[in-house]
């Protein structure tokens, strides 16, 4: 799930390139909460043994409580992002839109995770 992972986030940066790049920067900036999933889940591959040795936990509860950790930090993100919108029905589409987007990516991340064991 490594390499998908890395995928999702070239595909996602490169749309906020590209939206930034058509001059459209505030929707650039509020496509960057959806980096910090994948993004964390990278990491996670690398960090959870070290943390694991530390705390005592096994790796995967370690694993998994990073991804969580990950998930709630994007949708705040995305809390502090809906402020941008002028109106409310966007507001509330970008809000549930983004938060379903997180809790699907979490619960990919933590069966694929879990399944492996």
């Amino acid at each position: 799930m490594l390499v998908e992972s890395l995928v999702m986030l070239a595909i996602i940066a490169s749309v906020i390139l590209m939206s930034y790049m058509k001059e459209k920067k505030e929707a650039a900036l509020e496509m960057t909460p959806f980096l910090f999933l994948p993004a964390m889940y990278t990491a996670a591959n690398y960090i959870s043994p070290w943390i694991a040795s530390l705390t005592g936990f096994s790796v995967p509860t370690v694993f998994t409580g990073i991804i969580v950790f990950a998930a709630v930090v994007s949708s705040l993100f995305v809390g502090f992002f809906t402020g941008r919108f002028k109106t409310k029905n966007t507001k509330a589409m970008y809000s549930i839109m983004s938060i379903v987007f997180n809790l699907v990516l979490m619960f990919v991340y933590i069966v694929n995770l879990w399944d492996a064991v």
